[in-house]
């Protein structure tokens, strides 16, 4: 990773856990991230530090799995980082929002 992601992500720590958690638990749910949409292109992506570099980079992305769903994320929100996703990653996303209503204010 960059050393300016590598610095959003120290000064960022909760959106970067939650970032963290929402890769880690679709690709468990078997619905990996593929591409970052940032208003404009998609970007192909394949590892969780690919993600970390696109999404620590943008104002808003949108994070796109295989099957075409989407999670919607806005970065400089703290623990609202998580701010949309498409229906059926309700239950892959569960730990994500657990998380974030367990430990956000």
């Amino acid at each position: 990773m960059s050393t300016y992601t590598d610095t959003q992500i120290e000064r960022r720590p909760i959106e970067a856990r939650i970032i963290r958690k929402i890769i880690r638990s679709l690709k468990a749910a078997g619905s990996p991230i593929v591409s970052i949409w940032d208003g404009e292109e998609k970007m192909k992506v394949r590892t969780e530090a690919e993600i970390l570099e696109g999404v620590f980079n943008l104002d808003e992305a949108v994070l796109y799995t295989e099957s075409g769903s989407y999670v919607f994320v806005v970065m400089g929100q703290s623990w609202d980082t998580l701010t949309d996703y498409t229906l059926d990653l309700e239950e892959a996303l569960k730990p994500v929002d657990e998380y974030i209503d367990k430990y956000g204010d």
